[in-house]
């Protein structure tokens, strides 16, 4: 399995695509992201307190923000779930993997079918979707929804945000072998 994902994802890291994710990811942070916040501000009349945006929560501060938000604002958090934070993961796992795959490409040959730093990224957005799923069935069974479903909600968000940090380091230490390794052969 993991050879085939690093076959498909080392023909995803062309520099072309790398670019088109870019830019996807700038549009979809920038501009969709926002305006969807917005949206829910709009329709709460009260800041987007977003539970997507926290490390964590209890069942009980998710359901004291699905009070907050009132109808429209539920509603309106439940499409912003379902369309921008639908896009977000796929291009943000699309983008670092890529980019992770460019720095550790010399590991992926050497050992494919083993797991790989270009693998956080995927596992991120994986969680991301299973966070927003979540979420979204607890927006439909408001105003009682399931207490183990917010705990598990949190749980998802929790382990999204881990391994997005996982995948920051990782970028950060295959940056730094690859200057050493230039660096290394200009001398």
């Amino acid at each position: 399995m993991f050879t085939r994902l690093s076959q498909a994802l080392d023909r995803l890291a062309a520099r072309s695509n790398m670019i088109v994710f870019g830019l996807l990811f700038l549009i979809t942070f920038f501009i969709f992201i926002p305006s969807a916040s917005r949206r829910i501000e709009q329709a709460s009349g009260q800041p987007a307190d977003l539970l997507d945006m926290r490390l964590a929560y209890t069942p009980a501060q998710a359901q004291s923000v699905f009070d907050a938000l009132g109808e429209a604002g539920r509603d309106a958090y439940a499409h912003f779930s379902m369309s921008a934070d639908l896009v977000f993961p796929l291009v943000y796992g699309l983008l670092f993997s890529t980019g992770l795959v460019y720095l550790y490409r010399p590991s992926l040959v050497e050992h494919p079918a083993r797991f790989s730093p270009v693998f956080l990224p995927l596992l991120a957005m994986l969680f991301d979707y299973l966070e927003n799923f979540t979420l979204v069935a607890c927006l439909a069974n408001y105003p009682t929804p399931d207490p183990l479903m917010l705990q598990a909600a949190s749980l998802f968000t929790t382990t999204k945000w881990a391994f997005q940090a996982a995948t920051f380091a990782a970028a950060a230490w295959g940056l730094y072998q690859l200057l050493r390794s230039r660096r290394a052969a200009r001398r």
